[in-house]
This record gives structure tokens, sequence and C-alpha cells, in this order.
């Protein structure tokens, strides 16, 4: 029986608001996992999440039921709303 296959890659890159160096070392580990829990949860894979202090960068898989613009729009609500919830003063 035949058997088809699609993944799709995307590697996508957030800055921060005005690239100001907003992502600190001491939670950056944290924000990271949560990141991927929030791929995880759309159905989605993160193969890796990494960056710098005002910017990251995602390498992960797209659901095959859901749209980009979607997907990009729950990943950059979500982990802003951890920041301003954990780490905003």
């Amino acid at each position: 029986m035949p058997h088809s296959l699609c993944v799709m890659y995307l590697h996508l890159v957030f800055a921060t608001r005005y690239r100001n160096c907003r992502i600190v070392p001491v939670w950056r580990d944290d924000y990271y996992a949560y990141i991927g829990g929030i791929i995880r949860n759309l159905h989605g894979e993160s193969i890796t999440i990494g960056g710098t202090y005002d910017h990251i960068h995602i390498l992960c898989t797209l659901p095959k039921n859901m749209d980009v613009a979607i997907y990009l729009r729950h990943i950059k609500a979500n982990s802003s709303k951890w920041i301003r919830t954990k780490h905003d003063k």
C-alpha cells in the first residue's frame, strides 16, 4: 500500500522590539523550552531553538493541518505573553 510523507521545515527568526537586549541568559533556556512546548502543543516538532540577547532562531516543522500565518501567530503571541508575565518589570 503506498504511503505519502509531507514535511515542511521552517526557519523562524523573531527579534525583540526595537532590537533591545531583553532575552537574558538567566531565563533563556526556560524561554526556549516554553517555545518548544508551544510548538509541541500545536502538533509541530521543534528541532532546535537558539539565539542571542535580541533575537531567536527556531527550526521546526509545520503541522500539516495548519496555516503558516496561524502557526506563527500562536508561537509569537504565547512566547511574548510568557516574557511579559514572567520577566517584565
